[in-house]
């Protein structure tokens, strides 16, 4: 018997963007991850959330970060099983 598995092609998308750790640099990280993410046609619940991510952990960067200056490196990166995973340098 012939039995042929389905192929699903999996495209690996990144985004990196150098941000500053600021307040604005931390709106702009949210902003732009949600839109990049939009722009890969990814469902809006995971869009949400990953928002919510990058918002609670660029801030945290611009609260306990080194000061301004391009320290904060978002990047919308495929983690397990393709889902979205971010991360953030100081």
């Amino acid at each position: 018997m012939n039995v042929t598995t389905p192929h699903t092609s999996t495209a690996v998308r990144t985004f990196a963007q150098q941000l500053s750790s600021t307040r604005r640099g931390a709106r702009l990280a949210r902003l732009l991850a949600a839109a990049e993410l939009r722009a890969w046609q990814v469902s809006p619940s995971v869009v949400e959330h990953a928002e919510q991510i990058v918002a609670e952990l660029s801030a945290n960067a611009a609260l306990h970060g080194p000061g301004p200056g391009p320290r904060l490196p978002p990047g919308a990166l495929p983690g397990p099983g393709g889902r979205p995973a971010t991360d953030r340098g100081d």
